[in-house]
């Protein structure tokens, strides 16, 4: 039995792949996001939050880096940013210490962080969208069909 197709048709069965295959590519971003926050997040527990104090700019082959200053137990630590300078002087950021070795620190967050719920959130958004447009012109087509009959 071979079933001839208009090239309406076609094309909407060809949206309808390609909505599905959007899909797909949602859920395996989605879950990749959710896995890389709970993994990154685990390993942050290591980490303790502390206030540090900008004390210094120290220059390191051409480029500036800030020096941080922070205390744990009592001791006094003074720290060089793996990052070229962002703060000034005097200005009091927030770094993360290991709590197994004070010199382990993180003095910022990785971007990853905010960044991929908001590509997953998005291209979520385009897949809804890709997925109404595609009922409605498929329920257009079905009426379509029905009233030629």
């Amino acid at each position: 039995m071979q079933v001839n197709l208009s090239e309406r048709q076609m094309r909407i069965r060809q949206l309808g792949l390609v909505v599905g295959l959007a899909f797909v590519i949602f859920l395996f971003i989605l879950i990749y996001t959710i896995q890389w926050i709970v993994e990154y997040d685990k390993n942050l527990e290591e980490f303790i939050p502390i206030e540090a104090e900008i004390v210094e700019h120290k220059e390191i082959d051409g480029h500036m880096y800030d020096v941080m200053q922070f205390i744990v137990d009592g001791n006094e630590y003074n720290i060089t940013s793996e990052y070229p300078s962002e703060y000034e002087i005097g200005e009091t950021v927030r770094i993360y210490y290991h709590k197994d070795n004070v010199f382990g620190i993180v003095s910022r967050l990785d971007a990853r962080r905010e960044t991929l719920p908001i590509v997953a959130i998005c291209f979520g958004v385009v897949c809804v969208g890709l997925l109404v447009v595609y009922i409605i012109i498929f329920v257009g087509e079905r009426k379509r069909t029905n009233q030629k009959d």
